[in-house]
């Protein structure tokens, strides 16, 4: 069995890379799960996630995946990270696939950022999963 982790990080790069206004603003290639600071720009990372249990019923079968996206863009200001961030947001709350299996899908937050070096831009996009572990 596949962890939901996994399934969910697979449904929501596929999500990305099939979109075309999500492409239009970062290439396909550039789209990717890695360690360390990226080396080309702009770039998604596909990034850490939290598992929380939810308590929301006495069977206490339920728990929530928060998920990241990073992105890094390069340019003095911040209005890519911003539009490419909007687009995740828009593409991954649209995608039936990424919401197969879950009880619930939503939308979380957005952090953008601002590199020291003055140059890089940094977005942080966080979503949020219900699963129940009958779904599993």
């Amino acid at each position: 069995m596949t962890a939901p982790t996994l399934s969910l990080q697979g449904a929501m790069r596929a999500a990305l890379i099939a979109d075309t206004a999500m492409t239009d603003l970062v290439p396909a290639s550039q789209i990717f799960d890695r360690h360390a600071r990226p080396e080309t720009f702009p770039c998604i990372v596909i990034g850490e996630v939290q598992e929380v249990a939810d308590d929301m019923s006495l069977a206490r079968d339920k728990f929530r995946l928060y998920p990241t996206l990073h992105v890094w863009t390069r340019e003095p200001g911040l209005i890519s990270v911003k539009a490419i961030c909007w687009q995740i947001r828009r593409t991954l709350i649209a995608s039936e696939n990424v919401r197969l299996g879950l009880i619930d899908w939503r939308y979380n937050d957005t952090r953008i950022l601002r590199d020291p070096d003055g140059v890089t831009g940094h977005g942080v996009v966080t979503f949020e999963a219900l699963l129940g572990e009958a779904l599993l």
